[in-house]
């Protein structure tokens, strides 16, 4: 096969690997956003795109790449390619499982970044998850019938990986390009910081889901512990906003101490009661912590307060302490 005649069998299939990947991409998007159940528009950090070869790349590829092709048309597997761009590695890792359980799709991992890093843990190198994905079945398409073991390349990245690609890729990796010695040392070196900030960014991801686990704990515990009459108007953020000023007070919050204060000083959802109806504050469960916080450590309390004192030195007043005095 030469170049007009690869060129010509593949104008002809344009309509048809299009159809086929939009199909996919719509496969891949649903089934990400249906098991990990996230938020699409926060998780994928560059849209998830399904796009055809341009011609000029797929004729390069096909017969001056110094490919040994038997044949170029049906050898060459990334006709259609699609990426996908999240955060954090441990994000690509759990993209990568729901790959490999897809039902209309075999895979064959056409790259493997991890088990390269085992066999070469001193060897920093291009970094990405690399599949290959086939339909297992015959497609009909509207009127396009999309036959079974069509290719699709697929890569999953993490947002360093996928700048790091962006810049290196084809000016690094591809034999026609000659980089310097002192540009490959500089290649490696941001691979290897790639992977330490990917190692912190998780521990920081990680620390924050904790934290907002945590909060939202305390709020839920913290509601039930309202009268019924007393209507609340919870506002996650100014929550976690006061919790996370109160951040080293949380390892000591026990919902069955602030159970035994509210008995001990039945008062205060009177005061919340009153005041709930025209201050926002007092109809978050989180006034209640406050109560609660200033009557074991009014010091802490006063000094870590992040909003307006006016709202804090009305509960010192109610709890009867001074607020000038402490």
């Amino acid at each position: 096969m030469n170049e007009i005649e690869f060129l010509k069998r593949y104008r002809a299939e344009k309509i048809m690997l299009q159809k086929y990947a939009d199909y996919a991409c719509n496969i891949v998007t649903s089934s990400i956003i249906s098991k990990l159940q996230i938020d699409s528009s926060k998780f994928f950090k560059v849209p998830i795109s399904f796009r055809l070869k341009g011609e000029d790349s797929l004729i390069q590829k096909a017969f001056y790449r110094g490919k040994t092709y038997k044949d170029p048309y049906s050898d060459i597997t990334d006709k259609i390619g699609g990426r996908i761009v999240v955060l954090l590695e441990e994000q690509a890792s759990s993209v990568c499982n729901i790959i490999e359980t897809l039902s209309e799709f075999v895979f064959s991992k056409d790259r493997d970044f991890d088990k390269e890093r085992e066999k070469q843990p001193e060897f920093f190198s291009y970094q990405s998850h690399h599949y290959i994905i086939r339909n297992k079945e015959d497609l009909q398409l509207d009127e396009i019938i999309i036959t079974s073991n069509r290719p699709i390349e697929l890569q999953i990245r993490a947002l360093l990986q996928h700048a790091y690609s962006e810049l290196t890729h084809d000016t690094i990796y591809k034999p026609n390009t000659a980089a310097s010695p002192e540009v490959r040392r500089y290649v490696a070196k941001s691979i290897a910081l790639i992977e330490i900030t990917d190692q912190l960014f998780t521990q920081v991801n990680n620390s924050l889901k904790h934290n907002a686990n945590l909060f939202g704990k305390i709020i839920t515990e913290l509601a039930s512990l309202f009268p019924y009459d007393i209507k609340l108007n919870i506002d996650k953020r100014l929550c976690d906003y006061l919790l996370d000023a109160y951040l080293p007070e949380i390892e000591i919050f026990n919902i069955i101490t602030v159970k035994k204060f509210v008995q001990q000083y039945e008062f205060v959802f009177d005061k919340i009661r009153q005041r709930s109806s025209s201050r926002y504050l007092y109809q978050q469960p989180l006034i209640l912590f406050i109560y609660w916080i200033v009557s074991i450590k009014r010091k802490i309390a006063k000094s870590k307060w992040p909003l307006d004192y006016k709202e804090l030195e009305e509960i010192f007043v109610d709890l009867g302490y001074s607020f000038d005095k402490s």
